[in-house]
């Protein structure tokens, strides 16, 4: 979902909000720390306790969740997952 279309579409903003409730803490944390809030990826790891390197994972697991949960998938998402080739 894009931030556009979430704002145009109240129904969206809910759905969004219904999904990143629905992570885990900590990919929950790091999504909303880095992208609602605004953080760098250091200043991320300071306020959680984490090294970088487990803000950077758990940032994109949670968006990958998070576009699987909303419907909106990647060719990058697909191969990673191994669904390469696979049709949906």
């Amino acid at each position: 979902m894009r931030p556009a279309t979430a704002a145009a579409d109240p129904t969206a903003g809910i759905e969004l909000r219904r999904a990143i409730a629905a992570l885990p803490t900590r990919k929950r944390a790091c999504v909303i720390l880095r992208y609602l809030v605004g953080l760098s990826e250091a200043e991320t790891a300071d306020v959680l306790g984490i090294s970088v390197g487990t803000v950077k994972s758990q940032t994109h697991k949670g968006l990958r969740q998070l576009r699987e949960g909303l419907g909106e998938t990647t060719a990058a998402d697909r191969s990673a997952s191994g669904a390469e080739g696979t049709v949906t």
